[in-house]
Order: structure tokens, then sequence, then C-alpha cells
């Protein structure tokens, strides 16, 4: 689209919009006092700006309009507004200390030298409207682009309904971060034909500033960016010989594409101040030369030489997060014949856990179009499986009984294609488990793919959660929080906090079923299973109206839920279990039929 004459278009830039709370009393109460710590803010967040990219587009008067470069560093200045709220507040106490709420989302915008436009920034002032006193709302596209717990806690609003906006807006709330903990994931086998994952090289990073002395600090941290990407299942690594070959050469993204064979060029440069280290790295699509991702990260030098990995697994988070997104979106707009098998197998795993109903069916599409391609890649037919018994349990199946039906076959032809692969083994076992209700054979499979792979935590979850539907609390326990150990960042973490809740159940932990639901809630509001052992722990624990108003959520996500349906699918129902939660449901106000 052309910008309008005197305008400038600019694609995808960070958009925050600071509301003050309340403004109209604070300047009813000290106009004059008001208006020099408002000044004061200002020219905290002026000062501030240029570190992260950013610019200050418009001030109000008692609001802020900023633009930056980047969408994740608007979400780290957005983080800061209570700094330079604090650093103005002249230590006042309330009524007189201020509070902001603001909004963040990213979008394409024009620009001229008095103001920016464009719907997204409409948005961002709607989205800023949702925040509470000292909060901070944005939108999914923000989300997406960011690692949970790494770059910021998130919790999942719902589907918000804004003034002026037509249909609703998934909106999250945004806290800093407070578990930076990251666990690379064990490799799945290697496959013959096209490639399943997108390589990618990781170059040297160039010393910017610093004693030259300290210029292998550089290769140093390449080296352990390159050996934790390398243990994942998802990302291909160019070995470090071949990229010590284009090492210190000035060379395009397209020579690295042409040259490595690589569809992502991971480098940068640090800066050495004593034992400090500031890392600038840039995540490239050799394909376009855009730069996907790039941040100032920091740390210490003593640190990293004795093995503290901090600095690296936040390398690793954000290009993997990167490399991710940009998989998925390709995968969701492009024809299917002009994507590559690797972006058809990110995209189709990623839309099938999304809870919109058009990524859900978008997932089968690109999975079966990725069959025609790899019919005897094992762990493929065993996602599309997993696709067909998500089909039922969500109540989208037209057909549940045809569903049912393909489920089996497909997780039969995983079995067949490699015995000893975790993921078809575990889905299998699934099949069996929730379909079936073939709980005998669904703990054998779990059993054979925690054997074949310790560290699969999709496996571990689901053996866990067998374990709770027969009563058996420590076994339940123990594998659930496997699972969430071997997860801390995976796209499915809200699925193994719902399952950990659930072995929480078979032990009457009930304080811990609450608190893991409701941080699966945070994730995925949508999840009619977390709702569920919510609804559960709050009757059994004796807290009724909290359970009936945990009901009414659920029956409103899913009206046709009854107690007779429940004991029709549920594994449990044969055992102690599947009577008692049964009987809580019905306390707290599920109806029987």
């Amino acid at each position: 689209m052309a910008a309008p004459n005197g305008l400038t278009r600019r694609s995808g830039r960070g958009i925050v919009v600071v509301d003050l709370v309340e403004s109209v009393r604070h300047f009813e109460r000290d106009e004059v006092g008001t208006a020099a710590r408002w000044h004061a803010v200002v020219g905290e967040v002026e000062r501030t700006l240029p570190a992260f990219g950013g610019r200050l587009a418009k001030s109000l008067g008692d609001g802020l309009l900023l633009e930056f470069d980047a969408t994740r560093a608007a979400v780290a200045c957005a983080l800061r507004m209570p700094a330079f709220l604090e650093a103005a507040s002249g230590g006042n106490a309330p009524p007189e200390r201020f509070a902001v709420r603001v909004g963040v989302h990213t979008a394409d915008i024009f620009v001229d030298d008095r103001d920016i436009y464009g719907a997204g920034v409409n948005l961002c002032a709607r989205l800023a409207s949702l925040a509470g006193p000292g909060e901070i709302v944005a939108s999914a596209q923000v989300r997406d682009l960011l690692v949970d717990s790494l770059d910021a806690d998130v919790q999942d609003l719902g589907e918000c309904f804004l003034k002026h906006v037509a249909g609703s807006v998934r909106a999250f709330r945004l806290t800093p971060a407070t578990d930076r903990r990251v666990v690379v994931q064990p490799a799945l086998p290697s496959f013959d034909a096209e490639p399943l994952q997108p390589a990618i090289a990781v170059l040297p990073l160039r010393l910017a500033s610093g004693n030259a002395g300290r210029a292998i600090m550089g290769r140093i941290l390449a080296d352990e960016v390159n050996a934790a990407l390398s243990v994942g299942h998802d990302l291909a690594v160019i070995s470090r010989m071949s990229v010590d070959a284009l090492a210190d050469r000035d060379i395009d993204p397209a020579t690295c594409r042409s040259l490595l064979g690589a569809h992502y060029v991971l480098g940068g440069s640090i800066r050495c101040a004593g034992d400090r280290l500031v890392v600038l790295p840039e995540l490239v699509e050799t394909r376009s030369g855009r730069v996907l991702w790039s941040e100032s990260l920091r740390g210490r030098i003593d640190e990293m030489l004795a093995g503290d990995g901090e600095l690296v697994h936040q390398l690793v988070a954000h290009a993997r997060a990167a490399v991710l997104l940009n998989e998925v979106e390709r995968s969701r707009f492009q024809p299917l014949p002009t994507l590559e098998s690797y972006a058809l197998l990110m995209g189709g795993v990623a839309l099938l856990h999304r809870a919109s109903r058009a990524d859900f069916q978008r997932a089968h599409l690109l999975l079966d179009a990725l069959r025609e391609r790899h019919a005897q890649q094992s762990s493929l037919h065993a996602w599309i499986a997993k696709w067909h018994v998500l089909n039922v349990a969500q109540g989208w199946s037209p057909d549940p009984v045809d569903d049912s039906l393909r489920a089996q076959d497909a997780a039969r032809r995983a079995i067949d294609l490699d015995d000893r692969n975790s993921v078809a083994l575990a889905i299998d076992g699934l099949v069996n488990t929730s379909l079936l209700k073939r709980l005998d054979v669904g703990m054998q499979r779990y059993e054979a793919a925690v054997e074949a792979n310790a560290n699969d935590g999709l496996a571990w979850a689901l053996k866990g959660t067998l374990h709770a539907f027969r009563g058996e609390a420590r076994a339940a326990v123990h594998g659930t929080r496997r699972a969430l150990q071997l997860s801390p960042l995976d796209p499915l973490r809200y699925f193994y906090e719902t399952l950990a809740a659930t072995a929480e159940l078979s032990a009457r932990n009930w304080d811990e079923v609450i608190a893991l639901a409701t941080q699966s809630l945070r994730r995925n509001r949508t999840h009619t299973s977390t709702w569920r052992s919510l609804a559960i722990a709050q009757a059994e624990s004796g807290r009724l109206e909290a359970a009936r108003a945990t009901v009414t959520e659920l029956m409103r996500l899913d009206p046709s839920f009854t107690i007779e349906r429940y004991r029709q699918w549920t594994p449990s129902v044969d055992f102690e279990t599947g009577s008692r939660w049964a009987a809580a449901l019905s306390r707290a106000g599920v109806p029987q039929r």
C-alpha cells in the first residue's frame, strides 16, 4: 500500500500508548505540581528512548505515543514505565503518586514530522483502555513475538471487545519476567528426504568495543550457542567447521544461503568493559535479508567462563522463538505448494495447539500436504493422529467415529514406520487412552516412549495423566512434574500445566491444582479441561461459590457439557477418581444431562 502524500510508510513498528490514570483529578488537585511532575516523566522517557530504538511521536499532556524499531524493544521499554514514574515521583505517596495504563501493539504505520497514523495506532490506544492502573496490555501480534517468562510474564485476557473496533480482539496482560530458566529439548530422528528442519548458521560475534584481547569472547559465545542449538529437535545447525570458512568475511545473507545452505544466520557483536559483556545479536532470514530479532543482552564474562549459561539460554530461546514465529506466519498465509517441508511441519504442529478453530483447520491442511511429500516419516503420522484426537476432544468433529478411526490408522502407521519414535509412541498411547479406553495399552506405549527418549516432555505428561486417571497419585505427580521441568518455554506449556493439575487432583493437592490451573488459564483461557480441573479442586476444597463461577465459564465455552457426557468419555470412568470428580463437578453446577 502506497503512503498518502506527505506521509512515509514504516513497516512492522512497535507502538506504545501511555495514558495517565485519573489525570483530571491530578490536575484539579494540583495543576502546577502535576504539570511539573508529568513533564519530568516525559523527560525521563525521552532520555531513555534511544537505548530502545524508540522515539516520542506525540505528547498529549496526560499521555504519550511512542514508536519503536522493534516490538520486543517496545515491550522492554513499556516494562520500564514504573521506573520512569518512580524517578519523577519525588517520593510522593497516594493520592499524588502517578499511575499509567499502557497499550502495546505492532503494525505498519504512516508518519510525518508531527504524528504517526494508522489503524494500528488506534487499536493500541484501545488496548491501553483495557489496562488497569499500572498495567500493560498487548495484542496477540505482540504476544507471538515474546517468549513467556523470558521477555515478560504473559496472562491471556481472552477475546475482548473494544470501543469502535469491529469484532473481538485477543489481548494479553504483560508483567516483568520472573522465571528465566531455559531447558533445551533433545533431538528427534534425522530424515533422509527434504529437510524437515530449517538450517541456522551461528557466526562468531564481532568485537565492537573493548580490549582486543577480548575478541575471543565472541567466538566462545558463538560456540556455546551452536552447541545448545544443536541439542534441539527443531533446527538443523550448520557445523562450526563450515561456518569458520566464512569467518571474518563481509558476506551478505544471500551468500550464506548459497554457500552454507542456511535459512537463518545468527550473528552480531559484543562490547566488553572490564568483566561486563554486552551482546548485540541479530537473527537474519537469508531468503529476504530481513532482521527478525535484535536486542541488547547483558552478562558477565566470569559467569560465562564459569559455565553459567543464562546468556546462552537467552540467545537460544529468542532465536528459536523468532524462527518458529516466522515459519508459522509463512505457513498460515502462503500457498501450500510454495512452502518448504520444514515450514509445513513447524506451522502444522504449532497451529495444532492454538485455540483458534481456523488455525486448527489450517494445521490439518499443512500436515496433510506434508504427508504427501514424506509418507515414510513416523512423527508426521503421529501428529496427524493427534489432530484427529483433538478434533473429537474439542467437540469440533462432525463425525467423531470417523475421526477416531482415522486417528487409530495414523497412529498405527506411525508405529509401523518407527516403533522407537517417542512422539509416535506417546500419541499412540493417547489414542488408546482417550478414544479406545484401553488404558493398559496406553500405559505400555507411554512407558516405551519415555524409555526411547527420557527427555520427551509430552510422553511424561501423558503418562502422568494416565496414572492420575487410575488414582496412582505419586506416579502421576512425578510424570507431570518431570514434563514441566523439561518444557519451561514450550508452546505447549499451558497443556502441560493442565495435565499437571489433573495429576495433583489425584493426589488431592487442591491448592496446587488451583495454582496450576490458574497459571494455565493465564496462557490459554479456552482450554476446557483446565476449567474442569479448577472446578473440581474448588468444589473438593469447599470453595463452592468459586467452583460455580468456574463452571459458568466452562459452560460458556462448552454449552453441551454434562455429567453424563463426562462419564461417557473420561478415561477415569471405571476408577474411584472418575466417580469422585464427576460428583465434584455436579456439586459445582454441571447438569446431569
